[in-house]
């Protein structure tokens, strides 16, 4: 048994721990925390809370004991470094009521992140990668241990108690051994004051911790009346669109219901069907069941589809539409979800052609084919709806109403899940709210209600500021055109400014205040600018524009070309950040971010910007047809690499403004006292969630920070807005 002055003496003679948690689940609200371990990388610890014992978790450590442990890292002030610190910080602080945020002073996978953003970033696969395979050894006698021990694979509390130590102490090693290997990376790239003073260590401590500590309330009630309501116009959508499609399904038809299929380990999905529905399907000499137009009839025909889904086969999509295809009188049913089914009617039915092809050479339904033939066919334009509002159900409305704990909802925050710095999370998808006539009425009623489900509690508000033309002010900034920095110092429209300039139009103004104002004398002009206004410093090129704006391929080229031609600086920083990736195999934000892009300089290296000339390309390749289509996948490669060394500099500035501001305020309400906390960063926006009698000072402080923390050389607008739905914050 542990000796409560063997972790004592470790935490006295350390400055620098590894600390690292087992316990019974994920949920660090509600689930248990067994058993911690400390290392220093050369002396481990592991301190046994609770282990298992034939069939419950008896005490080892009392919990009192474990808090004085925890309590000397605190006296001690000892710095810790974890892997994934969010997940066992917030646990500690759930379980055991201590705040050890203050003495964090690395987590490993942001460590990962900063030196080397492509994936892996969990511990043992990172140090498979570096160590070798053996980092997996104790893992793999766990999963042994737990099944001996009746448990399933992730109830690591149910390995026997000597493992389990065995187990949590490799990982700190691991972790120790991880960050001495970036440790010394960070230092060789010029990445530390980046990583420990400027942006990743002070974010996370300041700003992503506190945030999934505190969630945010939702309001239940509007968002069980929703789902309700989007239930049935889902419904109402498909039966219509089933309607529409009805003259073109015959072909589909007859392949849909001349299938047989194969047995497989969990049974056929024909013979599936046949168990749930007490019916004989015929079995064929090849070993199938055949589910085919005749022998369908044998269902009975009062079936219920939700007789279906109780039955204990596992059925698949096709299968179930079968049976709803047989209740529905023979009348075809098309899976309008099911891109197989998709590819079935508009390729082999309608004889569209598809625009694009998965590796594999498979024809894709994706939106930008959608969208190219929405004119088409009455039917494209609801599916467009239904695709979305089938969207926004699954991802907001029922994950919401899943997720919440007790009224709460705590979304996580990720600065390893992107490349630019921008946090990944499912907060920050929450989708803006859209104007009349930017999507079908429907569409835009149940997206715009989405922001509506956060609130805030009783006698506090929700204060959201958001970047005015962040982006576009950072990409002005950066290329140094002087044209597009005058559309904000005169305070113009950005929009309005670029269609003046790229379109040639006459008699109009980008002045709000003028008479001639675009935006109110031409609002579909102003409307059209949208795409490309932004889209063409990111690489936006006339092929995919021509969709956008539904015109012919040589109209949009021309308009790409035009809009450089009117921002020559633009075109000039988009030029020398290619040059820079290609040459270097990286590049740099203003910030000090880095987004290495080695394979840009492989290929250039290799192939030179050859690879970019797709006529040269036919010339010398197009007589070896599998060569051919390896140097078109090099060219799309190299091409998408270049794109991404403009795409990161304009996105990684901007995620560093809005991330330094966060750390900037987060720290000033700390230091007033204030109880005011950030509880969202969604997009270039910060919500702060704070008692009602704090909200004037806290939109001074919001203001102040968003606009002052990084200087640009155009003035950034940060207006906070107050109110106690999220929706109504904008």
């Amino acid at each position: 048994m542990l000796k409560l002055s063997n972790a004592l003496d470790l935490i006295h003679k350390s400055d620098l721990l590894v600390y690292d948690i087992e316990t019974t689940g994920l949920n660090t609200r509600k689930d248990i925390i067994i058993g911690f371990g400390l290392s220093n990388g050369t002396e481990s610890i592991y301190v046994t809370h609770l282990a298992w014992d034939e069939d419950n978790l008896v005490e080892v450590t009392s919990k009192a004991d474990c808090k004085v442990i925890l309590e000397a890292l605190l006296a001690h002030q000892t710095n810790l470094i974890c892997h994934n610190a969010s997940f066992d910080l917030r646990f500690t602080k759930n379980f055991f009521g201590l705040n050890l945020v203050s003495l964090l002073h690395t987590d490993t996978m942001l460590l990962k992140h900063t030196c080397d953003e492509d994936f892996p970033f969990g511990l043992k696969d990172i140090a498979a990668n570096l160590f070798g395979d053996d980092a997996k050894d104790e893992q793999l006698k766990m999963k042994a241990s737990i099944k001996a021990n009746g448990g399933t694979v992730h109830q690591y509390f149910k390995a026997d108690p000597k493992l389990l130590a065995e187990y949590c102490i490799k990982d700190c090693i691991l972790t120790y051994k991880v960050y001495k290997h970036y440790r010394t990376d960070l230092d060789a790239q010029g990445l530390t004051k980046f990583f420990y003073e400027d942006e990743v260590m002070p974010l996370y401590k300041h700003v992503i911790i506190p945030m999934e500590l505190a969630g945010i309330p939702i309001d239940i009630p509007l968002l069980q009346l929703t789902k309700s309501e989007l239930d049935q116009d889902l419904a109402d959508l498909e039966m219509l669109i089933q309607t529409m499609l009805k003259p073109h399904t015959n072909i589909f038809s007859s392949w849909f219901l001349n299938k047989e299929y194969e047995v497989t380990r969990s049974g056929s999905f024909a013979q599936g069907v046949a168990a749930v529905l007490n019916v004989n399907l015929p079995k064929l000499e090849s070993g199938k069941y055949s589910m085919t137009q005749d022998n369908i009839a044998e269902l009975p025909k009062n079936l219920l589809f939700c007789k279906f889904m109780s039955g204990e086969q596992a059925l698949s999509s096709d299968l179930i539409h079968k049976v709803r295809l047989h209740m529905n009188n023979g009348e075809p049913v098309v899976n309008l979800s099911s891109k197989h089914h998709l590819k079935k009617i508009f390729f082999d039915t309608l004889k569209e052609e598809p625009l694009s092809r998965t590796p594999t050479g498979m024809p894709q339904v994706d939106d930008t084919f959608l969208q190219s033939i929405k004119h088409k066919y009455e039917f494209v334009p609801l599916l467009l709806d239904y695709n979305k509002l089938v969207k926004l159900k699954g991802t907001y409305i029922d994950r919401l109403l899943e997720e919440q704990e007790n009224g709460i909802w705590y979304p996580s925050f990720q600065q390893h899940r992107t490349v630019s710095g921008r946090l990944g999370s499912d907060a920050q998808q929450l989708p803006r709210k859209l104007d009349e006539g930017t999507a079908s009425d429907i569409v835009r009623k149940y997206n715009n209600r989405v922001r509506d489900f956060l609130i805030s509690s009783p006698d506090s508000v929700l204060i959201g500021a958001d970047y005015e033309s962040l982006e576009p002010k950072v990409f002005s900034h950066m290329s140094g055109d002087e044209k597009l920095k005058d559309i904000f110092r005169k305070g113009h429209d950005f929009y309005s400014t670029i269609a003046i300039d790229t379109e040639g139009l006459k008699g109009v103004s980008a002045d709000k205040q003028a008479p001639n104002y675009l935006g109110k004398v031409n609002k579909k002009a102003r409307q059209n600018a949208k795409p490309y206004a932004l889209g063409i410093p990111y690489g936006l090129t006339g092929y995919k524009l021509q969709f956008e704006l539904d015109i012919d391929q040589k109209s949009a080229d021309k308009l790409v070309e035009n809009y450089l031609k009117a921002y020559p600086q633009l075109a000039l920083f988009m030029e020398s950040s290619k040059l820079e990736a290609k040459t270097k195999g990286y590049v740099k934000s203003e910030a000090g971010r880095v987004r290495h892009l080695r394979r840009a300089k492989v290929l250039y290296d290799k192939h030179g910007d050859e690879l970019l000339d797709s006529l040269h390309l036919w010339k010398q390749f197009h007589e070896q047809v599998g060569l051919y289509r390896h140097m078109k996948e090099l060219r799309k490669e190299y091409s998408n690499l270049l794109n991404n060394s403009i795409n990161f500099k304009i996105q990684s500035l901007a995620a560093s403004i809005v991330n330094r501001a966060c750390i900037a305020m987060s720290k000033k309400f700390g230091m007033l006292g204030l109880k005011a906390t950030i509880v969202l960063q969604v997009h270039d926006e910060c919500v702060v969630h704070c008692p009602l009698d704090e909200s004037k000072e806290v939109c001074d402080i919001m203001r102040e920070t968003m606009e002052d923390t990084y200087k640009l050389s155009i003035p950034m607008i940060a207006e906070p807005n107050i109110a106690t739905r999220y929706g109504d914050t904008k």
